[in-house]
């Protein structure tokens, strides 16, 4: 039986996010990281380290490892995957330099930041009129800037995602497996925070009104466990994937916000 130990992880501080209270990025490709944000990237990067070690025992130069659990379960060396935008291309750089496992990066369009439309590079102020604001709070799954995407389109997009990757990493591990062998194997994922807070409110079948409440911060990471699933028609849900189990969501690595002020 094979579980996916998904590491999912929020880009570092990009120049979007020092104005993104009064400006709307969106999927801006000229934010880059900030020099704050490239320092966050790299203390992400000793701390996934960390914990990637205290996971794997590195075998002989094979690939896999045995877990702290009792001996029962292999672990294998993570794969990755990033969003498309250039802040997690950046941050999924400066992360995996800090990784002793040598880690294939493959990119993956749908774990993008949502579109924002006519409102990408907008100024808050001018599109958020309180006409917009209570319809926003009405309906805030289907709510959709003119030509964007609603919370809805994202939550679509990042199962599909999800099914996608975890296909990958399953065709990766087939000459590996053996029958009836406990296997983990840990996806580092390199996204953002509204992508997210989407999956999160879908595994948690949560009201989409909270969707937004959700805290998910630079640097940040949401550690979910999956256990594969045979996946039977369109998506809908992130029960279809498989069993879940929630570990961490906003894990700041501990010293994060204390190494950056």
């Amino acid at each position: 039986m094979v579980r996916i130990r998904w590491f999912f992880i929020r880009h570092a501080e990009s120049e979007a996010n020092v104005v993104e209270r009064w400006r709307i990025a969106g999927r801006s490709e000229a934010a880059r990281l900030t020099e704050r944000g490239e320092r966050q990237a790299r203390v992400v990067g000793e701390a996934v380290a960390i914990r990637l070690e205290q996971v794997l025992r590195v075998d002989g130069g094979d690939a896999g490892g045995v877990s702290g659990d009792a001996g029962r379960r292999r672990v294998l060396a993570p794969v990755a995957f990033t969003s498309p935008l250039l802040r997690a291309r950046q941050t999924a750089a400066l992360v995996l330099e800090q990784v002793a496992q040598p880690v294939k990066l493959e990119p993956v369009d749908d774990l993008a930041e949502v579109y924002q439309g006519l409102w990408e590079d907008a100024l808050r102020s001018e599109v958020h009129t309180p006409e917009t604001l209570q319809a926003m709070a009405r309906n805030p799954y289907e709510f959709r800037a003119p030509g964007g995407e609603a919370q809805a389109d994202v939550e679509r997009r990042v199962l599909r995602a999800v099914s996608r990757m975890s296909q990958r990493v399953l065709s990766l591990l087939s000459l590996e497996l053996e029958e009836n062998e406990q296997t983990d194997v840990i996806v580092l994922v390199f996204t953002h925070g509204y992508v997210c807070k989407c999956l999160i409110r879908s595994v948690l079948d949560a009201s989409p009104h909270l969707t937004g409440q959700i805290q998910v911060d630079n640097g940040a990471l949401v550690e979910l466990w999956l256990e594969p699933a045979v996946q039977q028609g369109a998506l809908t849900s992130a029960a279809e994937l498989g069993m879940w189990t929630v570990l961490r969501i906003n894990d700041t690595w501990g010293q994060l916000t204390a190494s950056m002020r």
